[in-house]
């Protein structure tokens, strides 16, 4: 598609305007498919499974615009360093959310919402980097790694 540098300048002020809208997008992409991948779901360790499998589809999409982003921060300007922020407070949320909720049912045992919330992040964010080195590792031999690095010892332990 091409279009002249007065239409494009019409939509956008500059080139910096039009990567936050691409990063905007990128964001929406992931947490919206998330939310409508896990709506039915109602077993917590499914869902941050499904999570998992989102972010990743997204993330072998997008990973070129989100290490700009990290690029970018490197620089003097704010925006960056918001623009991160936000990303990853918006996509940790709901996460933290389930956390509590899975905390408040007894399904997990009483652990920081929020590290957690962002540690699963990082992990699955490194995991899909992996994915990306070497086919010796599949998705679903990551998933079961993180549940059994991680995820048992977040659930509760039904004796206590």
């Amino acid at each position: 598609l091409s279009i002249s540098t007065g239409t494009f300048y019409f939509y956008f002020n500059n080139k910096r305007e039009l990567f936050i809208e691409v990063i905007d997008d990128v964001f929406k992409q992931i947490v919206g498919g998330a939310a409508e991948a896990i709506k039915d779901e109602k077993d917590l360790i499914k869902k941050l499974k499904i999570r998992g499998r989102v972010f990743y589809d997204n993330h072998l999409k997008y990973n070129e615009i989100l290490n700009q982003l990290r690029a970018e921060m490197a620089g003097n300007d704010k925006w960056p360093q918001e623009k991160m922020r936000k990303m990853y407070h918006g996509l940790t949320r709901p996460l933290i959310r389930e956390i509590e909720q899975g905390i408040k049912q007894g399904t997990l045992r009483d652990i920081d919402p929020d590290l957690l919330a962002y540690a699963l992040t990082g992990l699955v964010e490194i995991m899909c980097l992996r994915l990306t080195i070497d086919s010796k590792y599949t998705f679903d031999a990551i998933i079961a790694f993180i549940e059994d690095l991680v995820l048992q010892r977040m659930v509760a332990d039904p004796k206590a």
